[in-house]
């Protein structure tokens, strides 16, 4: 009778476990990368706020938020992954990437302050056996702090050493926001940085965004809109970029083609309008371009476009200093012999 009571309690006990579990616990989708052999997916507390594989929840300062990540190896043998702190990024073209804090500080602000490694998620190798599933229990302090904290989680497939000492990489990343505190009373603030060209191929028009604010725009919820034009304000190229993201207190260097046209030295204006969170930003930046600039720019484009009426002018002209130089001779030559001439006569 004892040991019925005992057997009951424990399912009761185990049951109740489960229960919590599952209440505290929402199991995201499966992800794999292409040709990694273990899968990974990320738990997330009951209070996240989208059905998405990251982790979205509103904290306030001081609070612990428990998560984790569910590995599976996919092979038959023992493998070893690592488990790495990232941070969101925004590329060139307005999506949101997920990179190592080791290759982080170049595309952010100056105004980021917190990165996940900062808030207890701490660089762990993890080994598994054959077919081996495991959840890896991780967890994030919110600091003293308002605003939105994008950061990352990457799964990285540590392979046997090879032959010659290189392997590939193979890795998969979940991104994490912490909304920490009252952040949607916020004021966003977008700049707009220096512009510089980068050479190799067609050219490109760098302009870097700056968010200076903690403050995440994803979903698509910003759109660019960049135009140059010259000193004398005829525009030259532009640029339109709906549908594009914006990490928080990150930079986003928009590039935008020069096309195959020659680069000329001279006095540029780039103008940007910025569309975020139901707000708009005008902003504009002059440019020069030097004499060198626009030399390098133009020899590293194999694709450009000669301009046909420089060399039309240019036969032209050396068409009309032959016709003087020809001219020239003959009226010398016919003047001389005027004079031999009349000596003669």
């Amino acid at each position: 009778m004892l040991v019925m009571k005992k057997l009951q309690m424990n399912l009761i006990v185990a049951l109740i476990s489960m229960i919590g579990w599952c209440f505290f616990y929402q199991i995201e989708i499966t992800h794999a990368a292409a040709g990694m052999p273990v899968a990974a997916q990320l738990t997330v507390p009951a209070n996240n706020k989208t059905n998405q594989p990251i982790l979205d929840v509103d904290v306030q300062p001081q609070t612990v938020v428990h998560f984790g990540i569910k590995l599976q190896n996919l092979t038959s043998h023992p493998l070893q992954v690592q488990l790495l702190p990232g941070v969101a990024q925004t590329d060139s073209t307005g999506n949101i990437n997920l990179v190592s804090l080791k290759d982080a500080r170049k595309n952010m602000d100056s105004s980021w302050k917190y990165n996940v490694q900062q808030l207890g998620l701490s660089v762990q190798k993890v080994r598994l056996q054959s077919k081996q599933k495991l959840v890896v229990p991780l967890s994030l302090t919110a600091p003293n702090y308002r605003g939105t904290i994008a950061g990352a989680v990457i799964v990285q497939y540590i392979p046997p050493k090879a032959k010659h000492g290189t392997s590939n990489q193979l890795q998969f990343a979940s991104e994490l926001l912490l909304n920490v505190g009252d952040y949607t009373t916020i004021v966003p603030q977008i700049k707009l940085g220096a512009i510089s060209l980068q050479a190799g191929g067609t050219p490109q028009v760098i302009a870097p965004v700056h968010n200076q604010r903690p403050v995440y725009y994803g979903g698509r919820a910003v759109s660019y809109r960049a135009q140059i034009y010259r000193a004398d304000r005829r525009m030259l190229h532009k640029l339109n970029l709906p549908n594009a993201s914006l990490a928080a207190n990150s930079i986003c260097n928009l590039s935008i083609p020069w096309g195959n046209q020659a680069v000329h030295p001279g006095r540029y204006l780039l103008k940007l309008r910025v569309q975020a969170g139901g707000q708009t930003w005008h902003l504009q930046r002059w440019f020069n371009v030097s004499f060198a600039q626009a030399r390098q720019l133009n020899q590293a484009n194999p694709n450009l476009q000669r301009n046909p009426w420089i060399f039309r002018i240019l036969i032209i002209g050396v068409f009309i200093l032959f016709l003087i130089v020809f001219l020239t001779l003959v009226f010398v030559y016919a003047k001389h012999k005027g004079l031999k001439s009349r000596k003669n006569n």
